[in-house]
Formats: structure tokens, sequence, C-alpha cells
């Protein structure tokens, strides 16, 4: 039982630290691939085409990376099981970082009560 605790705390890295940088990656190419605010396309499109359409046949090479990026972020790129993964991923973060914070919250307790106990317990000078 040991070992596969062992061996899961890299993987879970893994995953942690892939979700990360595709997170920090997606947020890095939208920040540079938006378009001056002069190129904005107006509300009134009379082109006939769907925003949805358009929206892919205008992707720059940067957007492409970026498209590629949300899909990892997200496991979609890896299927059904990669969405399983990300989604565990995401449910283990919550669960560490609710855990730590209840540590820090019990440990801080603990330091505070020990403390008033030290401080009645100390005869007057």
């Amino acid at each position: 039982m040991r070992k596969w605790h062992r061996m899961m705390a890299p993987v879970f890295a893994f995953f942690a630290l892939t979700i990360a940088c595709t997170g920090l990656g997606i947020q890095i190419m939208e920040i540079l691939n938006r378009p001056p605010a002069h190129a904005q396309p107006h509300a009134g499109n009379d082109s006939g085409n769907s925003p949805a359409s358009s929206k892919h046949e205008k992707r720059t090479e940067l957007g492409k990376w970026g498209h590629w990026l949300k899909q990892v972020h997200s496991g979609e790129a890896f299927g059904p099981v990669g969405v399983a993964i990300s989604i565990a991923s995401g449910l283990a973060l919550i669960f560490f970082a609710a855990s730590g914070f209840w540590m820090y919250l019990s440990m801080a307790f603990r330091r505070a009560s020990n403390r008033r106990r030290r401080g009645r317990s100390r005869p007057p000078a």
C-alpha cells in the first residue's frame, strides 16, 4: 500500500503541473492574440455567416495554439479518459486546498490554546 502512495504523488504532480502550465499558456495566448480595439467586428454583421463559423475561419496561428491548449487543459484532447483525469485532478486540488486550510486552522487554534494554557499555569511573579 505504501508504494502505491509514493507512486501517485509524482503522477498527480505531473497532472497538476500540466493543468497549471496550460492554464497559464491559455491566458498568455488570449492576451497576445487580442485584436486591436479598432479591428473589432461590429454587432451588425451583414456577412450572413454564423458567429461560430466565422470564429473558426478567422483563427490566427496563435489562436490555433490557444485552442489546442484549451483542449489539453480541459482533457478534451485525450478523449473521455482525459476529461475524467482533468476532473479528478481538479477535485483532488480542491481536496488538498481545503484539507491544507483545515490543517492550518487546527494548528493555529491549538497554538492559541497552548498559549492561553501556559499563561494561566504560570505563578504570579
